[in-house]
């Protein structure tokens, strides 16, 4: 017996010094001369905001309007050119995020294989492609078909780009980057294609080893970009509390946000009987707009007091007050200045999510399900929001309203059982309640551990 245990303390042992030898002796870590040096990280980082964060905002700002745009294109007629009745408006709105929520996985595992040098041309060139053949719809059956292929080509974008940025910055500095790109959604309609070249671009960043040594240094096993696709790590991604929770709040944002950007243009018509559609049109921009800055300092907020939870319990507070004045007043001006507080309150709150997620998942392969699991489950969220705000409850709108109400608050809790659970699960890991994951485990395995290893600590 007491030579079982031996050699069991000795199996222990030697995988443990295996797996601090390979750390240890990771040359792109521990003996890059520039990690430590705070000016040459300084420099890194701008040099890869300059190539990556405006591409990144530019092509999901283009996503962003080729789904929500069908909202100005309503009230500018669409329905009657293609002989839509009844609910077959909000039928079309919903097909697209059946294709866009199967996609997402697969897309982020091909991304894995083939490289993002490949994919993401492909993802561009196909979505570009299907929304300009969108300017010959003659039928509510090709409108139909457009959607389902929208979602198809642009289901891969949001969650590529994330676990592409992923592999270029530290946690800490993730979340005013996803916040970055991600607040384009605020501001759909403008032009692009420069994605492609920035990856392009990358290799031309200089100082490459030391921006792939800043993200391995602070991930466990510090091979966390190279790991190849194992099912054991697909699984685990798939059961991540974390990534469930942040979906399930995705998903309670989505009602709220995708709800705002394709109802807009139809609740401010509301608000303002009369109005021509120029006018209509024109009044919808000043929310976006100050949404669009709201998600910026939000996400700046976030990133330098390394907090997710805080800020979005803070920011969504703004939202289930806003629909609140919705709901409490039939004054114009009251309801108008709602529509801000719902945008700005609302709009910066799903890339803290999908950041709070890539945070807390590792490694790459794990993460990679975890990004896309988010985005693209939660596309459930949008789903709904077709349904939100159908022309029989105008102008007050009080079911879409209360049902935001709901949905607001729910992201609000999941906001907070956020940080209470990682806070928790923080405390346990300093106390050592976590270590019998290491017993027995080889070099490899610990590697594995990833966001599971005692040592790594979780966002909140």
């Amino acid at each position: 017996m007491e030579k079982a245990l031996e050699s069991g303390s000795n199996q222990e042992y030697e995988a443990k010094r295996e797996y601090a030898e390979r750390f240890e002796n990771a040359p792109s870590v521990q003996l890059h001369p520039l990690l430590n040096d705070v000016k040459a990280n300084r420099a890194v980082v701008q040099k890869m905001d300059l190539w990556l964060l405006p591409a990144a905002w530019i092509i999901y700002l283009i996503t962003a309007l080729d789904r929500t745009n069908i909202g100005n294109a309503r009230i500018a007629g669409m329905e009657k050119d293609l002989g839509l009745t009844g609910h077959q408006y909000s039928v079309s709105l919903t097909v697209l995020y059946i294709t866009y929520t199967l996609v997402e996985i697969p897309s982020n595992m091909a991304l894995k294989i083939v490289g993002a040098k490949l994919w993401f041309p492909v993802l561009i060139f196909s979505f570009g492609s299907v929304t300009m053949c969108q300017a010959w719809l003659t039928n509510y059956g090709g409108l139909l078909a457009a959607r389902l292929m929208l979602g198809l080509t642009e289901g891969g974008v949001i969650c590529g780009i994330t676990l592409w940025l992923s592999r270029f910055y530290r946690r800490s500095e993730l979340v005013f980057r996803i916040g970055f790109f991600v607040s384009a959604i605020a501001l759909s309609g403008a032009f692009g294609g420069l994605l492609a070249g920035a990856i392009l671009k990358i290799d031309h960043i200089g100082r490459e080893t030391l921006a792939i040594a800043r993200v391995q240094a602070e991930t466990i096993g510090a091979q966390a970009s190279s790991d190849k696709p194992k099912w054991e790590l697909i699984k685990r991604g798939l059961t991540d509390f974390n990534t469930w929770l942040f979906t399930l709040a995705f998903t309670l944002c989505n009602i709220s946000v995708q709800g705002l950007a394709l109802f807009m243009p139809t609740i401010v018509r509301g608000l303002n009987p009369g109005k021509s559609t120029v006018e209509v049109q024109l009044r919808t921009v000043p929310p976006y707009v100050v949404a669009f800055v709201w998600s910026l300092l939000t996400a700046y907020l976030s990133n330098r007091i390394n907090r997710r939870g805080y800020v979005v319990m803070g920011s969504i507070t703004l939202a289930i007050v806003g629909y609140c004045m919705f709901l409490g007043s039939k004054d114009l001006q009251v309801r108008y200045a709602a529509a801000f507080l719902t945008a700005v309150g609302a709009f910066p709150i799903g890339p803290f999510f999908l950041a709070w997620g890539s945070n807390n998942t590792a490694p790459d392969s794990v993460r990679a399900v975890s990004s896309a699991i988010i985005p693209g489950v939660s596309s459930i969220g949008s789903i709904i929001a077709t349904w939100t705000y159908l022309p029989g409850d105008a102008p007050d709108y009080v079911r879409g309203n209360s049902i935001n109400i709901g949905s607001t608050t729910g992201v609000f809790l999941c906001a907070l059982v956020g940080v209470l659970y990682n806070t928790w699960e923080n405390k346990q890991r300093a106390a050592g309640e976590r270590d019998h994951r290491l017993e027995g485990k080889s070099a490899e395995e610990i590697f594995d551990l990833g966001s599971r290893h005692p040592d790594f600590k979780l966002a909140i």
